[in-house]
């Protein structure tokens, strides 16, 4: 606001006119192959770069991608991704040869519906299978060519006995993206009660639950492929180690600070941690 004097000495505030907030506008997290190469989004373009930081290609989209999910390499080197309510497919070979290399995997164009908001999505190659989570409605596992041959929500009664959402089925749903262990062939996911689930990949049976809300109900989960998973709480800067087998609890550090956006560590080959 500028102060004006009149002749008077009195004042009057003159107000300019109120600043449009810009956008963000950030790229999505990157994915690095083996090949050296970096694959990233930037809305609806996506951008692979050499490992010296330069940009091999661009390759358009009719759809904007989600920057909060890393792409997923699958088989074949086909990369899968979210955009919108949505999750493309694309063909790295094409990218070689300056095809057409994205395609809808799920979404309106074959028929799937109901993808309003995908929490994330993981691919296990030696399973051949893309798991996808879906806010409020489940875990569910498709083939390569997009069949869909499970679903699964967070509680079930397969005996007479529930198993899962122990605080009431009502409200209960799944909020994390899926994780695979490349050792146990073994999916994780976390409910919004604080629950930890290993589900098989081929079976959908759910193996154990473990109930964490006595840490937290906000943590990330990481497959250590070493026979432990790990799970981190951002706000208590706690790391706790899960047996992949039964779900007991191994230990727990107190590590950090750590940053409440990117909290969740990555594991080598050999269950090293990095944050």
């Amino acid at each position: 606001m500028i102060p004006l004097i009149s002749a008077d000495s009195s004042q009057h505030w003159i107000t300019g006119p109120p600043r449009i907030p810009i956008p963000e506008t950030r790229l999505s997290y990157p994915l690095i192959t083996d090949e050296e190469k970096i694959y990233t989004c930037l809305e609806k373009t996506i951008l692979v770069f050499n490992n010296n930081g330069s940009i091999i290609n661009r390759i358009p989209l009719n759809h904007t991608c989600n920057p909060g999910m890393t792409p997923v390499l699958g088989a074949s080197r086909k990369i899968y991704m979210i955009a919108e309510n949505r999750v493309l497919k694309i063909n790295t070979m094409k990218i070689r040869a300056n095809e057409s290399a994205w395609e809808v995997f799920l979404g309106p164009e074959t028929g799937v519906l109901g993808l309003n908001k995908i929490i994330g999505l993981a691919v296990s190659i030696s399973s051949s299978y893309v798991i996808v989570t879906i806010e409020r409605r489940g875990l569910f596992g498709y083939r390569y060519d997009g069949r869909l041959k499970w679903s699964i929500g967070p509680a079930v009664n397969p005996t007479g006995y529930r198993q899962g959402c122990r605080r009431g089925f009502i409200g209960c749903f799944f909020i994390s993206v899926p994780v695979i262990d490349l050792c146990d062939a073994n999916i994780y996911v976390a409910n919004n009660q604080g629950e930890v689930y290993s589900v098989s990949i081929r079976t959908r049976r759910f193996k154990w639950i473990q109930d964490l809300s006595w840490l937290d109900r906000n943590f990330t989960i990481t497959a250590g492929n070493n026979g432990l998973l790990y799970a981190t709480v951002p706000e208590r800067s706690i790391i706790v180690a899960l047996d992949v087998l039964t779900g007991s609890v191994k230990w727990q550090k107190v590590i950090g600070p750590l940053s409440t956006q990117d909290s969740a560590p990555v594991a080598d080959n050999r269950g090293n941690l990095s944050y």
